[in-house]
């Protein structure tokens, strides 16, 4: 596993369950951190460790692309509000953290 030297960080959105958060996320030395805002002032911070992501992949929904993060049961999409090409290097970047090949 690759050692994080420095706190890259990605301006996303994304949804858990209904709710739409949008934020930064940053890749730290233990896991992918999600940290937005959400409806109404609802915050969410959340860590997605690298042990427990068991696919990266990028797939186009509609007119623009997204990351698939599988976490077992559970998939999370991810957007990017970056900078163009910042989705592809988010998911490089995790697959060689999580030792996850495209699918």
């Amino acid at each position: 596993m690759d050692v994080i030297t420095d706190t890259t960080s990605y301006a996303v959105s994304w949804r858990d369950s209904d709710l739409r958060f949008v934020g930064h996320a940053r890749l730290m030395p233990d896991g992918l951190r999600l940290a937005g805002g959400g409806p109404e002032g609802r915050e969410q911070v959340r860590t997605l460790l690298y042990d427990d992501l068991t696919n990266v992949d990028i797939v186009r929904l509609k007119s623009h692309r997204e990351l698939a993060l599988e976490l077992g049961d559970e998939l999370l999409m991810v957007s990017s509000l970056d900078r163009p090409g910042s989705l592809g290097e988010l998911a490089e970047r995790l697959r060689k953290l999580t030792d996850t090949q495209r699918r």
